[in-house]
């Protein structure tokens, strides 16, 4: 059974530190808050007030995702979940479920199922070609919930973005923004992180 020990501290310090940076003329863009219409938000519905709304939309769908996941890259931990490995050191064996697994072209947004039991995740991207790219997840009102930039993704190396809010998850939306047209996997696992259960 292949584990990755210490992978989700690593992402979640890379993602602490990416999104607290700060342009260094302090130019700060303020956003206004949400509409109420963004936290009425249900189902496979693009929320009208999240940033990227001129990315394409991927309704949320369980239909053939045992499928989808068969098909992603054995080194994913989401196709490991599948198959019944463990392949993450800090969650609680058995916690692990998957909850997307897409395969993309292009930059996109994808809909997620927002209420969910767990309170990590953990988002993989495979390219074929090497490109940048950059994730940002978003809760049930639209607010920002996480972000991180990889230098690279290619089909060596899968990117990864980790982290662990505490609580349930309560998100609704994944943006993926790539750098270069590639033929690409993203896989997205949710999981109890040991010693919060």
């Amino acid at each position: 059974m292949k584990r990755f020990p210490g992978t989700l501290t690593t992402v979640v310090g890379f993602g602490l530190l990416v999104t607290a940076c700060v342009p260094i003329d302090g130019n700060i863009e303020e956003t206004a808050a949400p509409s109420p219409t963004a936290a009425e938000n249900t189902g496979g519905q693009a929320p009208v007030e999240t940033p990227g709304t001129d990315l394409p939309w991927q309704p949320y769908s369980t239909d053939g995702l045992k499928d989808r996941t068969s098909k992603l890259p054995p080194a994913m931990v989401a196709y490991q979940v599948q198959q019944g490995s463990h392949p993450l050191d800090d969650a609680v064996p058995g916690s692990e479920r998957v909850l997307l697994a897409e395969d993309f072209s292009s930059s996109g947004r994808f809909a997620l199922p927002g209420d969910s039991s767990s309170d990590s995740l953990y988002i993989e991207v495979a390219c074929s070609n090497a490109t940048k790219y950059s994730l940002e997840i978003y809760d049930s009102i639209g607010a920002m919930a996480g972000s991180g930039t990889a230098a690279e993704c290619s089909s060596t190396q899968t990117g990864i973005l980790g982290f662990s809010p505490g609580g349930n998850l309560q998100l609704e939306q994944l943006r993926l923004t790539i750098d270069h047209h590639t033929e690409g996997h993203l896989g997205l696992t949710i999981y109890t992180r040991q010693g919060s259960e």
